[in-house]
């Protein structure tokens, strides 16, 4: 017996796990009702573990003797079934995964369900868990380019061999593997049969190396390494060389990537600034280095690599991955170097017969081109946010309602129900509401009927001072607040048998935090939070779980805080003042924010988010404002000028035509800034190195006054002085070398210059540095030139090939792109609502927004009670909102001529202006409107075309 012991008694109606201790007793109580699952597991290779997963989100890792493992396992069964759990749950990953993996591998080759939700589902039933560092989900590499610019998603080359394990993406890292097998000899004597890999493609000490950066994880792998950071050039810093480690370079590594690479951009900033050491080549370890294509962004780095997951690339490849070869372990062996999880598939992976991404609906999916279709059948239909351009509202509107439309459901396709100011729609069938604002302070049930609504509760005194906010959570909780500044948690339950009878409100919680009244309130489900904004000008954060409780503040607002929603897919939440919007994440950063109306003639009333996809870069926030303009916005970036760093760096010693270990990290499109001049080459070949190595580290860097000062140097001093140099030293001084490039690695080079070449006579003099090239004001220059440079720089030749670089050191400014994140309006719909455009009848301030669930139709409120649907056009090329109404032009808009009563008024496509036939006599294609076959245009939009081909064709 070991010192922990399980003891367990089982109730109807909870399920009590005592934790005996030699000095101390821990109880954890769940409700049945409250179990979403239960697994067996595997802890240290042996089959002894429980993880139980709650409902709320948490889930608890239970580790027992085998036999107790068992029996509780049927405990749980027997209780779950005699208190009327779903069996379709409890019994899940007890009894057989063999089932759920059939279904959930169907569901995947249709389309059902994303490639991120396979794996992770696959992750589940091989024994992995979040709870076990040593059995953590595992998730492949996906990409091979991490120096473009931008991803190219139809290139097979952008992508890693799916067909391949890490081990054998290069043939030449195949071959040192095979090699390593086949010549294998064992040094102990004690007969260990050959291997092809020393590692595992996942371990505790992998996991933690990736996750470094954050808690608990840094304390995890301090525990691992002995209780300090292991040596800087070996802990995990940049994503390039990580892939170049694990897939070239690195025969100790093959590790795989775990799920955080694909939804977590925290964890690759240093938030909470660990001191991580500084590398040999004198770079300080901070934040995550980050691709090209990320634009520094940890936040982009995250939408692009699950973006490149859910591809149609990855979708018909990803099953070809083959796990390494497995192997017995000792505990320690597991602990270091991974443990293998359970294998699921006996055959070979089916491949995906569709290509189709799913929707957020059940049974729909989307095809590259950003339309949708339901099941197998191929019926196309078309999301909003895909197609701005086609927005078209219908002529009248589809519901009316008594006053300012405040909240809007869509059910189905064609149910819609709205409600007007103060009131909120009750789940599940949201056919009942709940009202707040009359004169007496009291708030009231009510079920909307034909012939009208009827009050069926009534409720007085609810809480201290008005009213002002409310909203209802899926799981029948309603939150309300006012100018009491407290936000109140109440559990909705039925009063009677019947739908109309009298409902049952349970004061549950009460939350402190604003110093104001609050004014807005949303909630979500898939996150289990609450966020509540207040006229103290700030949001708070509030985690909706078992215990409800503060999580963070959203900082200061420039104004009282109007509007609120949460993203469901991402956790991102937006809030709005009168005039500004922000973009902030889950964990509190600010993304981006927008003064929209400075000068504070209109204001922002309501606000709603476009969730097909988290990792969909055509997502947009739809706000609506009291100018009647719904206007989109989306997450865009911006480069402004570059993002300089100064780096201090000192070379390791390395023998002379060799590439030290700080070089690798050089970027493999910028060779070393020194030519290298071999003996026998001529001046003019000379010359012309010179000519090219200057321009590149023009571009790139600036030396220090030493580099400077030879780069400087004219190419008419090296034609000049050259065969005066080889005469009086006989032969032509070689540059020691530093090696070749490493192709495929981008990282930006941070090391210094390792040597100067000898330059030819030490009669030349060196041209100080011009006003054209590069220069740092923040770096010393040297106060007086050297009696004789060129024996100087000799000299320091000399002591490099001796191997002394104590004294070699070296400041380089790097330049790379600096980005911003920024907000920017796409689109903006404006028929019906808005005071700008002339002959809409009755404008009105937009109050409400809605997405209906299959995103095909926006749905908009205003202030006159008036609900209308805007849906993209079926037919390309016709009506569009941004057209101009032929009763507002009474002339072409190009020649002036009058139209008459029977002459015709022709749209262009593209701008919506109205023209005369000969004035709009030409056709084009409109892309930005998505419009690929050709259709008639006015002159100004023909001549913006993006080819000549269609000037020329239409000219014969």
């Amino acid at each position: 017996m070991n010192q922990w012991s399980q003891n367990i008694s089982s109730t109807r109606a909870h399920l009590t796990t005592v934790v005996e201790e030699p000095l101390s007793i821990n109880c954890i109580k769940w409700l049945y009702r409250s179990i979403w699952e239960i697994h067996k597991q595997r802890y240290l290779l042996r089959h002894c573990a429980l993880e139980v997963f709650a409902e709320d989100g948490r889930n608890h890792f239970l580790v027992f003797h085998i036999s107790e493992r068992d029996k509780l396992a049927k405990s749980f069964l027997s209780e779950g079934s005699t208190t009327g759990s779903d069996p379709d749950q409890l019994p899940l990953g007890i009894i057989s995964s063999s089932l759920e993996k059939r279904s959930l591998t169907q569901r995947w080759e249709n389309g059902e369900i994303t490639n991120f939700e396979y794996l992770m589902h696959l992750n589940k039933l091989a024994g992995r868990s979040y709870s076990d560092l040593m059995q953590y989900p595992i998730f492949p590499w996906i990409l091979a380019d991490y120096s473009s610019e931008t991803l190219d998603l139809t290139n097979p080359k952008t992508f890693r061999d799916f067909s391949k394990p890490m081990g054998a993406q290069t043939e030449a890292r195949l071959t040192q593997f095979l090699d390593r097998y086949k010549y294998f000899e064992d040094p102990t004597g004690e007969n260990t049969p050959p291997y092809h890999y020393g590692t595992h493609y996942s371990s505790a000490m992998g996991v933690a190396g990736y996750m470094i950066r954050m808690e608990p994880f840094t304390q995890y792998f301090l525990k691992l390494q002995g209780g300090h950071f292991d040596l800087p050039d070996r802990l995990f810093h940049s994503i390039p060389d990580a892939w170049k480690s694990a897939s070239q370079s690195n025969m100790a590594d093959i590790k795989e990537l775990i799920p955080e690479f694909f939804y977590m951009p925290e964890f690759l900033s240093n938030s909470n600034h660990f001191e991580l050491g500084t590398k040999q080549s004198g770079e300080e370890l901070n934040d995550i280095i980050l691709p090209t294509w990320a634009k520094g962004d940890p936040h982009e780095f995250i939408r692009v690599h699950r973006e490149a997951l859910e591809c149609d690339y990855v979708s018909t490849n990803i099953d070809k991955i083959e796990d390494p070869v497995k192997k017995q372990s000792t505990i320690a062996f597991i602990h270091n170097f991974g443990q293998m999880p359970r294998q699921l598939f006996k055959k070979p992976h089916r491949q995906r017969k569709v290509v189709f991404l799913p929707t957020v609906t059940s049974g729909t999916s989307m095809t590259p081109d950003g339309t949708t279709t339901s099941g197998l059948e191929g019926r196309r239909l078309s999301p909003f946010n895909k197609n701005l351009f086609q927005l078209m509202p219908t002529k009248d509107p589809i519901l009316r309602v008594h006053g300012e439309v405040h909240q809007i459901m869509c059910l189905d396709k064609q149910h819609v129900v709205a409600v007007e100011k103060n009131r909120v729609l009750l789940p599940p069938t949201y056919n009942r509401y709940f009202a707040w604002g009359y004169p007496d302070r009291s708030a009231r049930v009510a079920v909307m009927e034909k012939d009208g609504d009827k009050v069926t509760s009534v409720y007085e005194q609810l809480h201290q001072g008005k009213i002002l906010c409310a909203t209802v959570t899926e799981n029948n909780l309603l939150l309300t607040a006012g100018d009491s500044t407290v936000v109140y948690i109440w559990e909705i339950t039925a009063g009677g048998l019947k739908e109309r009878g009298r409902l049952q409100l349970n004061l549950k919680h009460t939350l402190h935090g604003h110093t104001a009244a609050v004014t807005c309130l949303a909630t979500s489900a898939n996150y289990s939070i609450i966020v509540s904004g207040s006229e103290d000008r700030t949001c708070i954060v509030w985690d909706l779980a078992k215990e409800v409780y503060f999580v963070r503040e959203l900082g200061d607002h420039p104004g009282p805080v109007v509007m609120l929603t949460i993203n469901q897919m991402n956790g991102n939440i937006v809030t709005g003042t009168d005039s500004t919007l922000h973009l902030w994440t889950l964990n509190g950063t600010l993304l981006a924010e927008v003064n929209v109306f400075p000068t504070g003639k209109s204001k922002f009333l309501c606000c709603t988010v476009s969730e097909m996809f988290d990792w969909d870069r055509d997502n947009v926030i739809v706000t609506g404002s009291s100018d009647g303009i719904v206007r989109m916005w989306s997450l865009d970036y911006e480069k402004e000028g570059a993002l300089t760093q100064k780096i201090r760096s000192q070379k390791s010693v390395a023998p002379v035509g060799t590439k030290s270990p700080s070089d690798k990290m050089a970027d493999q499109d910028t060779p070393s800034p020194v030519p290298q001049i071999s003996e026998g080459e001529g001046k003019e070949e000379v010359k012309e190195e010179v000519k090219v190595e200057k321009t590149k580290v023009e571009r790139r860097s600036s030396m220090d006054s030493e580099s400077e000062m030879y780069f400087n140097a004219t190419s008419e001093d090296v034609d000049a002085k050259g065969e005066e140099s080889n005469e009086s030293d006989g032969a032509t001084d070689q540059q020691p070398t530093t090696g070749t490039k490493d192709k495929g690695d981008a990282s930006t080079p941070t090391g210094p210059v390792t040597s100067l070449p000898v330059v030819q006579s030490p009669e030349t003099p060196v041209a100080p540095p011009t006003t054209s090239s590069p220069s740092r004001s923040d770096v010393k220059q040297p106060t007086a030139m050297p009696e004789n440079p060129i024996e100087e720089a000799r000299r320091k030749v000399e002591v490099r090939k001796k191997g002394d670089l104590s004294s070699w050191m070296y400041d380089i400014t790097v330049k790379t792109p600096k980005w911003f994140r920024k907000l920017s309006q796409v689109h903006t719909l404006t028929m019906h609502t808005a005071y700008e455009r002339k002959y809409n009848e009755s404008p009105a301030g937009v109050t409400a927004l809605c997405i209906a669930r299959d995103h095909r139709k926006l749905v908009v409120g205003d202030s006159n009670g008036r609900v209308y649907p805007w849906t993209v056009s079926e037919s390309v090329g016709g009506l569009m909102e941004h057209w101009l109404r032929d009763e507002a032009v009474d002339s072409c808009m190009k020649c002036n001529i009058v139209f008459s009563f029977t002459d015709r008024k022709h749209h262009c496509r593209s701008c919506g202006k109205i023209f005369c036939a000969k004035c709009s006599y030409y056709e084009s294609e409109v892309e930005k409107l998505k419009i690929y076959r050709k259709v008639r245009v006015c002159e100004d939009c023909y001549e913006k075309a993006p080819t000549s081909a269609r000037r020329q064709e239409h000219q014969e």
